[in-house]
């Protein structure tokens, strides 16, 4: 799942395959040409709010938007955006303004990652005269701490950082069913709530009691399926 999938603002595009034919049921990809296709609002409970999911649709866009630059140093020409490293394009000279970038240093035989003021570089001290090295690993301990404090201010804060850190680590090797398990969860939890509000409404022996255990029973089996994801990560 990418994060331009709109599932996970609770939307869907209904008819993206066809069978092509009855006998021998080969599926085609649906170009919109052969047969129409619908966008479908609010088809499921959303797991990112609206406003949350746009402002990563404005980034990605940014990012596709940048062009090319051929910088001094490298082999190649880089792409439009490189997200190779977390600290690309956000880590960036305090001298000089210009972003760092990843290198590696071989001490004593052993390589060790650091990060670099471009300009120093690439013109040593003609522009920039006192940006300094920076370790990687005393990055990501600063980093670390940063996500912490910030982890720690409330629960919503939390559960959003592990849903980031689970889009970001997520196994591209197979298929990857955790958004449809997570947007099933979510239809239950609707469904059960809505049973226990008619309550109050009905008398209590209205209660499908046999539908309410079902719902529990087939929840708790998703959980143990989103586990064992993340075991396997």
């Amino acid at each position: 799942m990418t994060l331009a999938n709109g599932k996970y603002a609770g939307n869907a595009v209904l008819n993206k395959t066809y069978v092509a034919d009855c006998l021998s049921k080969k599926v085609k990809r649906n170009d919109g040409k052969a047969r129409p296709m619908y966008f479908v609002e609010n088809n499921h409970p959303a797991i990112i709010d609206p406003a949350t999911f746009g402002r990563a649709q404005e980034e990605l866009a940014r990012r596709t938007g940048k062009r090319k630059v051929k910088q001094k140093g490298t082999k190649t020409e880089q792409g439009r955006y490189s997200s190779k490293y977390a600290l690309t394009e956000l880590l960036v000279c305090g001298e000089c303004g210009t972003p760092y970038r990843r290198c590696t240093w071989t001490v004593k035989g052993e390589k060790k990652p650091v990060w670099r003021c471009i300009n120093r570089l690439d013109f040593g001290k003609k522009y920039c005269h006192h940006s300094p090295t920076m370790e990687e690993s005393v990055l990501q301990e600063a980093v670390m701490s940063a996500i912490m404090r910030t982890a720690k201010q409330s629960a919503d804060v939390l559960d959003t950082l592990k849903l980031h850190i689970g889009m970001g680590l997520k196994n591209d090797d197979g298929e990857d069913n955790r958004l449809d398990i997570q947007i099933r969860m979510a239809e239950i939890d609707a469904e059960f709530k809505a049973m226990l509000q008619a309550i109050a409404t009905d008398t209590v022996e209205d209660f499908d009691e046999q539908r309410a255990t079902a719902l529990m029973a087939e929840k708790s089996s998703l959980e143990q399926q989103l586990a064992q994801y993340d075991n396997a990560q």
